[in-house]
């Protein structure tokens, strides 16, 4: 198989840099067939069937499926989507996003939804997933209960400037959540941010000719319209379940667990440091005041 190798993004910026020198990652690079070209993208916002979809399209074939939730278990390929925020006004072409996908046939989810107009335009011949929820009340409820504590928990924020895995963890959040939609206050803004998401995905589809490839689904269509679409015979089993918000929160903290516990251990051995510098330096200023005298 024809392959190439992907670099991670690295911006060029002197901000990115220095984040980088005081937050290590390992670097890290993808191999990718370049005439194998991901072959579904859906451009739907976090808690829209997108755990749902992610199954199903495995189930279909299209695995390995990028999600979110791979994304944020890895602080190298949160630093390398986050890197992305940086190139928004220099474009993003197919070999950039190719460094973060690698072989996966099939895009779910956020990061992915992000970038969904520079998605539209690298990848001319995928089919394209336009999930969302009809409800968009209902979707604000569930995006205020699953994400929205965790990226408002101020602890965790506090925390992450003591461990390098929780730090990308953490700004990959604001990277590609609250600075593309120009908010942090999902809590309130959400619905608002919801609409401007799929118009501006209705207005990419149209500016680069792509409807006639593109699904527009929720997750209670379940397998007939997907198949249909994706030219599928439909599985001879339910239709799969995502992850409640409580469900998704134990996965998050299962996440975050060994990094909270390193970024603790850090914070102590800091404090130890400081109070160890304090007393010998307390100890030098007695000493040289006694031999003044």
């Amino acid at each position: 198989m024809n392959t190439q190798e992907q670099s991670t993004p690295n911006p060029s910026t002197p901000f990115f840099r220095r984040l980088k020198s005081l937050y290590p990652i390992n670097e890290f690079s993808f191999h990718r067939n370049p005439s194998q070209p991901p072959l579904v993208i859906a451009l739907g916002l976090s808690r829209t069937g997108t755990e749902s979809l992610s199954k199903a399209l495995t189930t279909l074939g299209y695995g390995p499926v990028s999600h979110g939730l791979e994304v944020a278990a890895s602080p190298s390929l949160s630093a390398a989507w986050g890197a992305f925020d940086y190139c928004f006004d220099s474009g993003l072409r197919a070999d950039t996003f190719n460094a973060v996908i690698g072989d996966r046939l099939a895009l779910t989810d956020n990061p992915t939804a992000l970038f969904a107009e520079e998605m539209i335009a690298a990848y001319p011949h995928a089919k394209f997933i336009v999930n969302m929820r009809s409800n968009q009340q209902a979707w604000h409820r569930s995006w205020k209960r699953a994400l929205v504590p965790f990226a408002t928990d101020w602890e965790l924020w506090f925390l992450s400037l003591f461990n390098h895995r929780m730090f990308w963890m953490m700004a990959g959040w604001n990277y590609l959540t609250a600075r593309p939609y120009n908010t942090s206050k999902w809590d309130t803004c959400g619905r608002e941010v919801y609409k401007r998401h799929y118009q501006w995905i209705e207005t990419s589809l149209q500016k680069h000719d792509r409807r006639a490839n593109t699904l527009y689904w929720e997750v209670h269509d379940g397998w007939g319209p997907l198949c249909n679409f994706l030219g599928h015979a439909v599985p001879d089993q339910p239709f799969p379940n995502g992850n409640a918000p409580k469900e998704l929160k134990r996965m998050v903290d299962s996440n975050l667990a060994d990094a909270t516990q390193m970024a603790q251990r850090n914070i102590i051995q800091l404090l130890i440091f400081s109070n160890l510098l304090g007393l010998a330096s307390a100890v030098y200023f007695w000493y040289v005041s006694r031999v003044d005298l």
